[in-house]
């Protein structure tokens, strides 16, 4: 079980008990690249468990997005998704080969900067989950 979470962000929002209350400081197993007090699980009530967090809207004032994941690697159930203009602009998933080891995942931006975003954390899988860590905007 994940450590007692410390508070929802301000204007993030939950559905489902995956990602209990907010970040964490640790998981059950130990989770390797995590750099900062806490970082985004979703296994808070262990894998069992399904759920989402939404973001409030950001402006996508730089070049690139990058940000760490570590978790399960089912692509279709354990992902990130960046929604821009009412439909998913990106997605990412955990890099190969998962496991509770942080990878660095970039997307360009391109022609979607400067417009109004959402980051949409997914976790549909009934064995798995996700972990987010450091998520940057970069010029």
């Amino acid at each position: 079980m994940a450590s007692a979470p410390k508070s929802l962000p301000p204007g993030w929002k939950r559905s489902g008990p995956a990602w209990g209350e907010g970040p964490v400081e640790q998981t059950a197993s130990l989770v390797i690249g995590a750099t900062g007090r806490r970082f985004g699980s979703s296994a808070n009530a262990g894998d069992a468990t399904f759920g989402r967090m939404t973001s409030p809207p950001f402006a996508l004032d730089g070049a690139r997005l990058t940000m760490k994941l570590g978790g399960g690697a089912d692509a279709t159930k354990l992902r990130v998704e960046l929604w821009v203009d009412g439909a998913i602009a990106r997605t990412a998933s955990v890099p190969s080969p998962g496991g509770d080891t942080l990878r660095e995942v970039s997307w360009d931006l391109g022609e979607l900067r400067g417009k109004q975003a959402t980051l949409v954390l997914v976790d549909d899988s009934p064995t798995g989950h996700l972990e987010i860590d450091d998520v940057w905007l970069w010029q």
